[in-house]
């Protein structure tokens, strides 16, 4: 049955590639230094000079969102890869061998998944610092828990497959048979998982750099500049405006993205 491109994927992959490009030639599209103050126009409402305005220093805002997104596009990548990576070999090896090393490995990811990640990460944050690596190492201590659960499951089915079996009846090791016939198979499920768990972290990274504890204060981020923004949201709307534009059209994208690719792996759609 051939299956239609969802144009939910292709909105999703479209937006998001055009802030990815915003976000890669930020070096040379930007109009100012996004650290350069002025602190004799503070707050400016946007300008032709200033298309976003300024902030409480001076500084140009169109500048910092390009800055921003880098750090956010950054921070998931990091984020989900290393998750997925994480949560693939250990759902594996649980599915796998099974028994007592099942029994480990699945009480781990419980433990894991009982606290909320958000505030696991806080809490990692609140001991370690602030930091770019820092950040992504508390982000990533919560985040493969999902994709292991969801990697086991799929791998306890697929593993009594036909064409699993007859692999190791004529002589595939263990990791042959997961390599070339196991995971493939989870090619779909996965690059959903990842596509939402990029919204889940997008919005964890703004949230944490918006309480002070995400990436330090000489990288622009989105969640520092609506921080900023919210206290003088009524005197400089546009401080917030325009970084909270920016972060729901990088979660939308991720969103539309994950649907449509939902909608095209389903084997009940046509």
């Amino acid at each position: 049955m051939r299956k239609k491109v969802n144009i939910k994927i292709i909105i999703g992959l479209s937006s998001l590639c055009l802030l990815s490009l915003f976000a890669l030639l930020a070096p040379l599209i930007r109009p100012y230094d996004p650290l350069a103050m002025n602190l004799s126009r503070l707050l400016e409402v946007p300008s032709l000079k200033h298309p976003f305005g300024l902030d409480e220093n001076g500084m140009d805002l169109l500048s910092q969102v390009l800055y921003g997104a880098r750090v956010s596009l950054w921070v998931a990548g990091q984020v989900v890869c290393i998750s997925l990576l994480v949560g693939l070999m250990v759902g594996s090896i649980s599915a796998w061998f099974g028994s007592v090393v099942d029994q480990i490995l699945m009480r781990l990811v419980d433990m894991v998944s009982a606290f909320p990640r958000f505030l696991l990460a806080l809490a990692l944050l609140a001991m370690l610092g602030t930091s770019v690596f820092n950040l992504i190492l508390a982000l990533c201590l919560s985040g493969w828990a999902g994709f292991a659960r969801l990697v086991r499951a799929e791998v306890l089915h697929l593993k009594k497959e036909e064409y699993v079996l007859s692999a190791l009846s004529y002589g595939a090791g263990p990791v042959r048979a997961m390599v070339c016939y196991i995971w493939p198979n989870l090619l779909g499920l996965l690059l959903v998982q990842a596509a939402f768990s990029l919204v889940a972290v997008v919005i964890a990274e703004a949230g944490l750099s918006f309480l002070g504890l995400g990436v330090p204060p000489d990288i622009p981020s989105w969640g520092r500049l609506l921080s900023s923004g919210r206290q003088v949201l009524g005197e400089a709307p546009h401080l917030s405006l325009f970084p909270g534009l920016a972060l729901f059209s990088l979660v939308l994208s991720f969103q539309l993205l994950g649907d449509g690719l939902r909608d095209f792996f389903d084997p009940t759609t046509q």
